[in-house]
């Protein structure tokens, strides 16, 4: 499986996208990318609420 931020030859099906919440100036936004064959993906970014460019591409906190 690949993921399409980095540009990867695979694409997801389908995808969700649902905000995880906000604080220290950052929104928290979570995709679940779908693929055909295989289990989905989670991929966490850290958006500044200033409207700067994302900080953070991460996978889900551990537990």
């Amino acid at each position: 499986m690949a993921d399409p931020v980095f540009r990867a030859q695979n694409t997801p099906a389908d995808r969700s996208v649902r905000y995880e919440g906000s604080g220290a100036g950052h929104a928290t936004v979570v995709v679940t990318e779908y693929w055909g064959a295989g289990s989905p993906t989670e991929v966490w970014y850290r958006a500044p609420l200033d409207g700067s460019r994302i900080s953070d591409l991460t996978g889900p906190p551990s537990a």
